[in-house]
């Protein structure tokens, strides 16, 4: 478990935000984000009633109902008067980032720069960028936390600004799913070690879904390598 340093200052109460596929695919990384926040220090929130950022919509084409997804989780924030947002999905990142207009980071960089150090372990990974998040510079902050961890970084030729995307993004595994499972195979010969690591849940699943047992690989989202029972 990440466990946090002596005289750790804690930050302003921040808004926590797993995202939907998180919170209702992934309750068991839900949970340790949370539990990582806590040891950190880190004095987060949450809204229940917030809901979807709506960057699924926005992908899809529905602008007016992005809008008026956008209009109710706005006063919502205003409501609790939140200046900063902390979210494990990086789509969930942008849109409140560059969309919302509100302070977000990744919940990578809060954990990494939150001046705590973690129990240490061993093991070999590669680490898979999410597009979005190496798009953003949220590079250094993953492998940082993975290394404080104790883990060997084994990166695949395409990383980091280089990325390859798993083939989950831009909607094309709603409307292309064998390309996308395609596109996500490629990746998973690409990346070399025998436990892979993303800290998207989009590429986490994707991936997992398509991750053959008989190769001898395994697919973590970034939570279960972080968080020690």
């Amino acid at each position: 478990m990440l466990t946090k340093a002596v005289g750790a200052v804690k930050r302003g109460r921040v808004l926590y935000y797993p995202g939907c596929l998180t919170q209702g695919c992934l309750p068991k990384a839900f949970q340790n984000y949370k539990s990582l926040l806590h040891d950190a220090g880190i004095d987060y929130f949450m809204i229940p009633e917030l809901s979807c950022c709506g960057s699924p919509l926005l992908g899809a084409g529905y602008k007016e109902a992005f809008e008026e997804q956008k209009n109710l989780n706005m006063r919502l924030l205003k409501k609790h008067g939140v200046s900063k947002i902390v979210s494990n999905c990086p789509h969930c990142v942008r849109v409140f980032k560059d969309l919302y207009g509100v302070e977000t980071e990744h919940i990578s960089k809060t954990l990494d720069s939150s001046g705590f150090k973690p129990t240490r372990d061993h093991g070999e990974f590669s680490y898979h960028d999410p597009c979005l998040l190496a798009k953003s510079g949220v590079i250094a902050e993953p492998r940082s936390l993975l290394k404080k961890r104790g883990f060997t970084i084994k990166e695949p030729f395409h990383c980091k600004e280089r990325t390859f995307c798993c083939g989950a993004g831009g909607g094309l595994k709603q409307n292309n799913p064998e390309l996308a499972s395609k596109i996500a195979s490629a990746r998973i010969k690409q990346l070399r070690a025998a436990g892979i690591v993303t800290s998207c849940p989009y590429c986490y699943l994707h991936l997992k879904e398509n991750l053959n047992p008989s190769i001898g690989k395994h697919v973590f989202e970034m939570s279960e390598v972080l968080f020690d029972e």
